[in-house]
């Protein structure tokens, strides 16, 4: 994917990697459609922060991407800002969902609904997703959930407490 030289064109190409962007969000993410993901994925994905460790090729990540479907059926990305630079596009989404199953970590209690901040930075190489960084706020996911332990949710709030006092 070469980069065009005419600000229109890069205008036009900008709009169409913001586009695509959303739809591997809404498509892949949140429908987990296999012929979206073909389409938009890399077979040589590399996608950081997603489960415990890095995945490497469209195959396990649509694994990995199934068993979280699995656990959070229901769970759906709202995009709520892009930014695209040349072959990088950030969004910046909300993500809802309510935890059926359990997660390494996290047992599921029925019902349980959560509400966080997720990142997800793309880089495309001819017009697919080739690298994928995804980031989201875990500690808020469990803490919403219940599931820190007691010790490490007065740390958290240390944490937050400290980061929310004015310096001097």
């Amino acid at each position: 994917m070469n980069e065009p030289d005419q600000p229109s064109q890069r205008e036009q190409w900008s709009r169409e990697l913001a586009a695509r962007s959303r739809r591997v969000v809404t498509d892949v993410v949140d429908g987990g459609d296999p012929d979206a993901m073909r389409e938009l994925v890399a077979d040589g994905v590399v996608v950081h922060g997603f489960g415990d460790a890095t995945t490497r090729g469209i195959d396990a990540f649509a694994d990995a991407l199934a068993a979280w479907h699995e656990a959070v059926p229901d769970g759906e990305d709202a995009v709520d800002d892009v930014v695209v630079q040349d072959d990088t596009v950030v969004l910046f989404c909300t993500r809802r969902g309510t935890l059926e199953a359990d997660r390494p970590d996290i047992p599921a209690d029925a019902g349980d609904s959560f509400e966080v901040d997720v990142v997800h930075r793309l880089r495309f190489s001819d017009w697919q997703v080739a690298e994928w960084w995804w980031m989201a706020d875990a500690l808020g996911a469990a803490r919403q959930l219940d599931a820190l332990p007691e010790a490490a949710d007065d740390a958290a709030r240390l944490a937050v407490g400290a980061r929310d006092r004015p310096s001097n």
